[in-house]
């Protein structure tokens, strides 16, 4: 998550791995649930404006 919050993803590709990807997300603005380290991780994700994200399973 530090690496992410780097000013310099704009145009970028952000490869997620480890503990960003342990779980899936839940989605953004979803009505019942919202968990507060994914609205960060989100929230650093749409800020930060990289070109594009490879998520890495670690299945």
């Amino acid at each position: 998550m530090d690496d992410m919050k780097q000013p310099d993803l704009v145009g970028k590709v952000v490869i997620a791995h480890g503990d960003l990807t342990a779980e899936p997300l839940m989605p953004k603005n979803f009505r019942f649930y919202w968990h507060e380290p994914h609205r960060e991780i989100i929230r650093v994700i749409e800020e930060k404006g990289p070109a594009t994200r490879i998520t890495v399973s670690p299945r």
